[in-house]
């Protein structure tokens, strides 16, 4: 398709600036095209006089979708012209331009249920129809799974180990620590490994699962795991599920207004509250550690991590918080601003093409364009607004006042934590060092 257009546009003395291709994208909508979106917003900033398409499938294959964008390109005299179907006037490539899109949106759906079809019938032959999982690999496109002997006993081992009483955050920690990787070389974690234990893969089946239908057949490949342990492995799993759910229905009064906030010093990732039993306190640590994916074991009693956030608020100066936030937290405000004004200029396009087309009366347009445009103005002042020195230490000051007798009022956890996650960023705990770094919003 490329080759053409580029022998097009020599034929026709026509100058290629840039090439937008969406490769290896299916989608019906633009929002999944990032190409496709730029292009959009180079043609509001003029970079270019025409677009060079192959044929309209390759533009759109939403007909709504289509006259929105064919609409708003002809306004900023931006023409699309497609190579293999005919040129007409622009009053006749209107209706024709229509017709094309309703065909291409009709062949995207087609396309997709055949796709669905022909995966359907692969499995129903037995037929594996993913990337292979750890323990095999694909030699030829569409013959069966073959055994990776390094990678299968692995695999062995994971079975026999959890079968014979072990855990799988025991496991994953295990296979980290002597240098083994998952299957795209990530490390191993507990999430992992139960995708491992119960892959009917193993044991010499394939599944499937789309629109509510599951298929469940043997398959063409050699199991790695006999279908006693695996069935074994699969009773061990159900009883110890129990277990569990009876554990955190227990727990239940275990949400905390620190929930969120505490961060860990090696992963970043939150820490999570586990309430004691047999006489042990509550306690957090770091998520990821749980999974075995973070080296962290430090954990933090919660009446200790209490004691240091209201002591650390009580004594804070308010002239050292005023301008604590980072500059990461600062850009990514910023980028979500520009995204929701992004996301509304083009809702406010799409309400202005709704009224055009006489889908919303010229009322039902005013209400909209007021409410969108009132929000983008107020999103474009916030990213305008620089930080004041003028009162600023008393706002601050009040702030964490009116957070202190919140936290030490009788307010629901989930009160006291709203509160809190509005002021502080993140609090990075490390017990080892015992160093508490608090980070809050300007």
């Amino acid at each position: 398709q490329l080759k053409l257009i580029r022998d097009y546009a020599h034929r026709h003395n026509l100058v290629l600036s840039e090439i937008y291709s969406d490769e290896g994208i299916s989608g019906r909508k633009a929002d999944k095209r990032p190409a496709f979106k730029r292009m959009i917003a180079d043609a509001a900033k003029k970079a270019f006089q025409a677009i060079l398409i192959y044929n309209t499938s390759r533009f759109a294959r939403n007909h709504e979708e289509s006259i929105v964008y064919r609409n708003m390109l002809h306004r900023e005299g931006i023409e699309v012209i497609s190579i293999t179907q005919p040129s007409v006037d622009y009053k006749t490539d209107i209706l024709m331009n229509a017709l094309y899109a309703v065909m291409d949106e009709r062949y995207s759906i087609e396309l997709s249920e055949n796709v669905k079809r022909g995966m359907k019938e692969k499995v129903s032959r037995g037929m594996y129809i993913s990337c292979a999982p750890l323990g095999y690999v694909r030699k030829e496109k569409n013959k069966p799974l073959i055994i990776h002997e390094e990678e299968s006993r692995l695999v062995h081992w994971i079975f026999n180990e959890y079968a014979g009483g072990g855990s799988m955050y025991a496991m994953a920690k295990t296979l980290n620590d002597m240098g083994h990787r998952a299957k795209r070389g990530n490390p191993f974690d507990r999430r992992g490994i139960l995708r491992i234990l119960t892959n009917p893969i193993y044991k010499g089946y394939v599944s499937w699962t789309c629109d509510g239908d599951t298929i469940y057949m043997r398959a063409d490949h050699e199991p790695i795991i006999d279908e006693a342990t695996f069935e074994k492995v699969q009773s061990l799993i159900n009883e110890r599920k129990k277990t569990k759910v009876h554990k955190v229905r227990d727990s239940a009064a275990c949400s905390h207004w620190l929930a969120g906030l505490i961060r860990c010093p090696v992963c970043g990732t939150t820490y999570v509250y586990a309430k004691g039993y047999r006489g042990m306190s509550d306690r957090c640590r770091c998520g990821r550690y749980s999974n075995a994916s973070c080296t962290n074991n430090h954990s933090i009693k919660v009446s200790t991590m209490e004691s240091i956030v209201l002591e650390y608020l009580t004594n804070l100066p308010a002239e050292n918080i005023l301008y604590t936030k980072t500059e990461s937290r600062s850009r990514e405000l910023e980028n979500n601003a520009k995204s929701s004004i992004d996301r509304l200029e083009k809702a406010l396009e799409r309400a202005k093409q709704a009224f055009l087309q006489g889908i919303d009366t010229i009322d039902e347009y005013k209400h909209n364009k007021a409410n969108i445009s009132s929000e983008i103005e107020r999103l474009k002042s916030s990213l305008q607004v620089e930080p004041s020195h003028t009162g600023g230490n008393k706002t601050a000051e009040r702030k964490i006042r009116g957070l202190l007798d919140i936290l030490q009022s009788d307010s629901s956890a989930q009160t006291k934590n709203a509160v809190a996650r509005s002021i502080i960023y993140k609090i990075v705990a490390n017990p080892s060092s015992n160093t508490f770094d608090f980070y809050f919003f300007s």
